[in-house]
């Protein structure tokens, strides 16, 4: 598809700072006296893009290197000697906080909160100084070394991350995804899995992860690693604040130069937009950065344009830009990379982000319920998308050749023999048999993912529910396992399967292999915890208003339970996605029709009943249906300790009348 690139009102400005130089000239101190306007809010654009001129009059493009990365040792994307220790590939570190197990729930529960000094054993140095501690968002915890003495270091490292793993029982997905980075000559963090005890009782399992912070860049642009370095701000669309809010490494802020490259993708015409890019943000960098990016299949970050519920404001996050102190170029680097190397796709209702969209005002809501905007109408990504198939194509290549089939089997192996012991042991995790499922989910999904390196269009099928019978045929795996998914409880698991041997009916079925066990809080076992669910979300625009009930084919291994619910789209009485639910008996052996009378189906928020406008509002847009497997000898809500319910189950033919 030809991607237009959304238009901007001409200005007369030289689209990039070579013509500009060329065009413009002021001496010194005009330039001085003028770029103080970029700091100025609310001027007319005319006048707030003077600063861009000046920049470019002033010469502002690199006279060295054209790379300030490039220009270094290739190594240096795997990072230099400092934290070796940390991050060695054949280790689990530990780490140990010297707090009480009070104090340290005080900490998790005031995230972005100042750090409070703690004292820090780690990968076997004790330090000699406390360390600063404190929460972060999404359960992420910040240790940094140089709290007290400014000169302490950890192996030579400052600060580091530990993230939790976040919607990923495998634990894996995270480190292999900054290794990808890495491996395609990118800068970005090393990491490590690590044991983290508190007050000598052993907490959990958590990513270690090295910090982008000064350290990180001066060990990666070795010599010119005192750049601003800013987080979650995107030029084009950011507001005049924005540079001073979203600066992270603080020791400059000068923002003329992030003032004049977002003034300039806003205003340049869209000729000139690729050229500028180029300019600003590397061209080689860019599209190996954005073909690792889409490669792992990454559901956030800079590609994801998250809006509000009413899809006025949208912006993108979950990424670092890195101004060379040497130029004012600037490189992306990864962070946070939580929701990636999944086939499904919640986003698949929506263009690619190298597809222009058909209306740039409209939003999308993914099938996880979330306000989108489509990366495509972002003008840096249009420019790319449209001028530089090259060099994406170049950058595709580039990831098949690092991400080689079966890549990370061994390793995945080896990490899984020094973590069993901690899994087993820590209750936040995902517990043995679950995360023995996972594992071989991610093995799954590794090998399909890299499949489809370089195929940017939406996959295409019918097989979301629609008012009619879903029965999975003429399906490609890809596509089934892109837009469905199992989704289970923090120590219950699940995988899926497009299933051709022995059908229910026809060609294909859903193949769902699951295991049930109970959750653990504060060493004891969760009653009514054991769930695991297929998620099969409906087609755009359906409506179950004037539905009356749902048939399905199933069959399982052993006589169960199952219980079909009704997910709704949009949030109802702070539920982000709430839920009308039915259960029926399924017999073991001969498969079974099914049937459910939507007029039965339970009704209620938390535990409480909801009205009959709420449950409408549910019907009438439905997100998905969800078939949920549940356990066979609970008492009191409970499996026997130590047990668990593993099983198999079929599905086909979901019919709505």
């Amino acid at each position: 598809m030809s991607h237009r690139i959304p238009a901007a009102k001409p200005v007369a400005l030289p689209a990039t700072r070579a013509r500009a130089r060329n065009s413009c000239a002021a001496d010194g101190k005009q330039a001085a006296a003028i770029a103080l306007l970029a700091s100025v809010p609310r001027l007319p654009r005319w006048l707030a893009l003077l600063p861009a001129l000046v920049l470019a009059c002033q010469g502002a493009a690199p006279s060295g290197p054209r790379s300030g990365y490039e220009s270094t040792a290739p190594e240096r994307a795997a990072g230099g000697e400092a934290g070796q220790a940390l991050f060695a590939d054949e280790r689990l570190a530990d780490y140990a906080l010297e707090i009480t197990r009070e104090a340290f729930a005080e900490v998790a529960a005031k995230p972005n909160a100042p750090p409070v000094s703690v004292g820090l054993t780690a990968a076997g140095a004790a330090l000699a100084a406390p360390v600063g501690f404190r929460a972060r968002d999404g359960g992420a915890f910040e240790l940094i070394i140089d709290h007290v003495d400014p000169r302490q270091r950890l192996f030579g490292v400052a600060r580091i991350e530990l993230h939790p793993f976040v919607a990923d029982p495998s634990l894996f997905r995270e480190r292999i995804a900054y290794q990808l980075f890495r491996e395609m000559g990118l800068p970005a963090p090393r990491s490590a899995h690590a044991r983290l005890s508190v007050g000598g009782a052993f907490r959990g399992l958590y990513l270690a992860v090295e910090a982008i912070d000064r350290g990180f860049l001066e060990d990666r642009w070795p010599g010119a690693g005192e750049g601003n370095l800013y987080g979650d701000i995107w030029p084009g669309i950011a507001s005049p604040s924005d540079p001073q809010r979203a600066l992270r490494a603080p020791d400059r802020a000068d923002h003329r130069a992030f003032v004049a490259f977002n003034n300039l993708v806003k205003a340049a015409r869209p000729r000139a937009l690729a050229r500028l890019v180029d300019e600003w943000l590397d061209l080689p960098h860019l599209t190996r950065f954005l073909a690792t990016d889409a490669g792992i299949g990454n559901r956030g970050g800079v590609r994801a344009f998250a809006c509000d519920e009413s899809g006025r404001y949208c912006s993108n996050r979950d990424f670092f830009l890195y101004q060379d102190e040497r130029s004012d170029r600037f490189w992306l680097l990864p962070s946070n990379l939580w929701r990636v190397l999944r086939p499904y796709d919640p986003t698949w209702r929506m263009p690619r982000w190298t597809e222009a969209a058909p209306d740039c005002g409209q939003r999308t809501r993914t099938s996880e319920g979330e306000v989108r905007r489509a990366p495509g109408c972002d003008r840096i990504f249009a420019a790319v998308a449209e001028n530089n198939g090259g060099a994406m194509a170049e950058a595709r290549q580039r990831l098949l050749e690092v991400w080689t089939p079966g890549k990370f089997t061994d390793a995945i192996d080896r990490w899984a023999k020094l973590m069993e012991l901690a899994v087993a042991s820590d209750e936040s995790s995902p517990g043995l048999p679950a995360w023995r499922l996972a594992i071989k989910e991610l093995k799954r999904d590794l090998d399909l993912l890299r499949s489809t390196v370089g195929t940017d269009a939406a996959p295409e099928g019918e097989e979301t529910v629609a008012l009619g019978r879903t029965s999975f045929e003429g399906l490609d795996r890809a596509t089934f396992l892109a837009r469905t998914e199992f989704i289970g409880a923090r120590r219950s698991g699940g995988l899926h399967e497009l299933n051709t041997v022995a059908p229910l009916s026809g060609t294909h079925d859903v193949l769902l292999e699951f295991e049930l066990a109970n959750d653990v809080r504060d060493g004891k076992p969760v009653p009514y915890s054991q769930a695991a669910a297929f998620r099969l979300p409906f087609r755009t625009g359906t409506t179950l208003s004037d539905a009356r009930r749902i048939r399905f084919l199933f069959r399982t291994s052993l006589s169960r339970e199952v219980t079909v619910a009704v997910e709704g789209s949009r949030p109802l009485g702070g539920i982000r996605n709430p839920r009308i639910y039915a259960t029926v008996a399924a017999r073991a052996g001969a498969p079974a029709e099914l049937v459910l009378e939507l007029a039965n189906f339970n009704a209620e928020l938390e535990g409480a009943p909801i009205s009959a406008e709420a449950r409408a509002a549910i019907l009438a847009e439905p997100a998905a249906l969800l078939f949920q497997i549940e356990p066979i000898g609970l008492t009191n809500g409970l499996l026997p300790a130590g047990n668990s319910d593993a099983g198999l189950a079929q599905l086909d033919n979901v019919f709505i009348q």
